[in-house]
């Protein structure tokens, strides 16, 4: 089994595409919880008034 060096901390650039990559997630989730909301929403208006 070979053995894993650890090398470092994190370069400035490699920090920087966490973040960038976390901001997308983060907006990913929200629209994602969006849509539910809204067709929850829809499906109930839908079920009370038809």
């Amino acid at each position: 089994m070979a053995e894993r060096k650890i090398v470092g901390a994190f370069s400035p650039e490699d920090l920087k595409r966490r973040k960038a990559r976390a901001v997308v997630m983060a907006f990913l989730l929200v629209g994602f919880m969006v849509i539910i909301f809204v067709s929850t929403v829809y499906k109930i208006k839908v079920g009370v008034g038809g």
